[in-house]
């Protein structure tokens, strides 16, 4: 027997195997919806430079876009009452470069969310995430505010890059809701590396921050979260022809940051590391002695990583503590030297860049 299933449902499908949630569709589209029409009540002379939609307005939107217990993706993420506050800044036309200068902020805010029960009219029983906030500061240059072609010049430059951040919070707030409705919100392993990461003390090799910066990437909830954001931006700047689909990966940050875990190499990023007169200064004053760039290297990188190590057993064994897991130590070997750490990094780098590569370019398949 031959199933036959339409383009649609073709769609829907290969969305959701390269992790696309199909919910998140509907709560960008409330948002962007609100978002123009907060714009639209600043141009009818609201006071102002700043709109706040509550929960219950949000829904009301949500309502006239067909929410419902029976609505598509409701049982992935059924979303209550979140609020949203846009602010609208009027900047020089010189401060914007790319699309991402006329965004700041977009994080979905779940400390005031909670799981609740609800009982509909028509008798279903769902767990539902009440609240949340999502805040957005929006730049406008000063020649389309002067003008009052904002909406316009949104819709056509500023609504694609807010979409793909909405795709990526939204993302995110799936996988929460996933893990908290099935008491298993728990710190992982990569939640510990990441806050060990963050904790590092300012210093003066770059390579060290970006290397922190690669272990957040490489995340699962993070490579997720991406890849939902490079196809809202695909969807938004409709994407149509291999050509440009082909330009767009070229000028995608997420597109480069994918091919920066894939191309790791631990023994290259070590040799490249670039040690500054100031650091070596610093070092040999405190050692008391002259010393080499490679044995400043050495002794910079040992020392942050020790310092990595001691925030990451703290971490996870107050994690252990309060949540009941069972973290894994790091192995001595991997932090006897700085290109053994490298290279236990390297690895888990370079499968995560393959997996995400490997998922943007099947993204093809939805245009």
């Amino acid at each position: 027997m031959k199933l036959i299933i339409t383009q649609k449902q073709s769609s829907k499908l290969i969305k959701e195997t390269m992790g696309v949630p199909k919910s998140v569709d509907f709560w960008v589209n409330v948002f962007i919806s609100l978002i123009e029409d907060g714009l639209l009540m600043l141009l009818d002379g609201s006071d102002g430079s700043s709109l706040s939609f509550d929960g219950g307005e949000v829904m009301e939107k949500a309502f006239s876009l067909g929410w419902s217990p029976d609505s598509s993706g409701f049982k992935e993420l059924p979303l209550v009452e979140p609020s949203l506050h846009i602010n609208v800044d009027v900047v020089p036309d010189d401060m914007i470069v790319t699309g991402d200068d006329y965004i700041r902020g977009g994080n979905f805010n779940t400390q005031n969310t909670g799981l609740s029960g609800v009982k509909f009219p028509n008798g279903k029983e769902a767990t539902v995430l009440t609240g949340g906030e999502i805040e957005l500061t929006l730049s406008f240059p000063k020649e389309h505010f002067d003008d009052g072609s904002i909406m316009e010049f949104f819709k056509l430059d500023i609504k694609p890059n807010v979409e793909a951040l909405l795709y990526h919070e939204l993302t995110h707030v799936v996988e929460y809701y996933n893990r908290t409705v099935n008491s298993a919100n728990l710190p992982s392993k990569e939640h510990v590396w990441l806050q060990a990461g963050i904790e590092s003390p300012k210093n003066n090799i770059e390579e060290w921050d970006h290397l922190i910066f690669l272990i957040y990437l490489h995340s699962s909830f993070e490579l997720n979260a991406r890849i939902s954001e490079i196809y809202g931006l695909m969807k938004g700047l409709k994407i149509k022809t291999k050509k440009e689909f082909a330009d767009f990966l070229k000028s995608s940050r997420v597109w480069s940051y994918s091919n920066d875990l894939n191309d790791f190499n631990a023994e290259k990023y070590y040799n490249d590391i670039t040690i500054s007169d100031e650091l070596k200064s610093v070092v040999e004053e405190r050692l008391g002695k002259p010393l080499s760039n490679n044995d400043v290297k050495e002794y910079a990188l040992s020392a942050l990583i020790e310092r990595w190590e001691e925030d990451y057993n703290e971490m996870s064994s107050e994690t252990d503590s309060l949540y009941g897991t069972k973290l894994p130590k790091m192995k001595p070997s991997t932090l006897s030297s700085p290109i053994n750490f490298f290279r236990f990094w390297e690895k888990r780098f370079n499968k995560a860049g393959n997996k995400s590569i490997r998922k943007i370019t099947k993204l093809y398949a939805l245009l």
